[in-house]
C-alpha cells in the first residue's frame, strides 16, 4: 500500500515544484454516510443493513491538497466504522460458521481509506475547467460478527487498493463561491468502483473556504468465496485554510 502511493507521488511532486507559483491547502471534512450492500466470506451472502441491522456513521476526516497553475494533487484521509445489533431473522454463515436464526448478533463493518488523487487542467478558460483525473483509493476493511450466547465471534479483513480514472469539472462564478463535480471508476472482471461527488463551496476570507457536498460510491470486490458488494452515500461538509508561496 505504502509502495503503491510512493510511486504515484514521485512524478506529481515533480510537477508542482517546476510551477513558478502553487498553493497548499489543509483542511477537516465532516461526514455522515449510510451504507448497504452484501458481505460474503466463506459461507453465505449477507445483506449488512437488513440482516444485520448495520447503520449508518458520522466521521471525521481530513486532506492535504496541493495546486500549481494545472496540476492538482489531493490526498485524503477518512476512517469509518458502522455497527449494528439485531436478531436474525435468518440463519447465516460467515467464516464457515452458522449464526442460527433468532439469535442476537452484534457486527462491525469498519475500514480506514486513503485516498490520493491528481487532475490536470485540460481545459480552464473564463472561470470554467475542465480535468482528466487519476485516483488511487485504499481501503483498510474489517467486517465482523459476534454471537455472545453461542460463543462466536468471526472476522474477515482485507486491503484492497483500487486506480481509477475519472473527470473533474469546476465553475467559479465569481472570486465568492465555486461549484465542482467529479466521477471516477475502474471495472474489470467481477470488480468494480464509482464514485460521484457533487460539492457547493464558499470563500468568505481569501485563504478560508467552506464547503458542503453529496458523495456516493459504489464497490464491488469478488475474490471467489469473499466478496465485498458496498454502496455508501450521504452528505459531508468542510473548512479549508489555503497558503500561497
Amino acid at each position: 500500500m505504502t509502495r503503491i502511493f510512493a510511486l504515484s507521488l514521485v512524478p506529481v511532486l515533480t510537477l508542482l515544484t517546476t510551477c513558478s507559483a502553487f498553493e497548499t491547502t489543509i483542511g477537516g471534512v465532516y461526514l455522515d454516510l449510510s451504507l448497504s450492500g452484501n458481505v460474503q466470506s466463506n459461507g453465505t451472502s449477507i445483506d449488512v443493513e437488513n440482516t444485520l441491522g448495520v447503520k449508518g456513521d458520522t466521521t471525521v476526516g481530513g486532506f492535504l491538497r496541493m495546486d500549481g497553475e494545472k496540476h492538482h494533487l489531493w490526498f485524503r484521509y477518512m476512517s469509518m466504522d458502522y455497527r449494528g445489533d439485531t436478531n436474525l431473522a435468518v440463519p447465516i454463515q460467515f467464516q464457515g460458521q452458522l449464526f442460527i436464526a433468532n439469535t442476537r448478533v452484534t457486527s462491525a463493518f469498519e475500514y480506514d481509506h486513503f485516498e490520493l488523487q491528481y487532475h490536470y487542467d485540460l481545459f480552464n478558460r473564463a472561470r470554467f475547467s475542465i480535468s482528466p483525473l487519476f485516483k488511487v483509493d485504499l481501503y483498510d476493511a474489517k467486517v465482523q460478527i459476534q454471537d455472545s450466547t453461542n460463543n462466536l465471534n468471526e472476522r474477515y479483513s482485507q486491503n484492497i487498493p483500487v486506480p481509477t480514472l475519472g473527470l473533474n469539472v469546476r465553475f467559479d462564478p465569481n472570486e465568492y463561491f465555486h461549484l465542482y463535480g467529479q466521477v471516477n471508476g475502474i471495472a474489470y472482471d467481477d470488480n468494480s468502483f464509482v464514485e460521484y461527488q457533487a460539492v457547493l463551496g464558499v470563500t468568505p476570507l481569501q485563504y478560508i473556504s467552506l464547503e458542503v457536498g453529496y458523495l456516493k460510491r459504489s464497490i464491488k470486490y469478488d475474490d471467489t468465496s469473499d466478496i465485498i458488494d458496498i454502496e455508501e452515500d450521504g452528505w459531508f461538509a468542510g473548512v479549508a485554510f489555503t497558503y500561497a508561496f
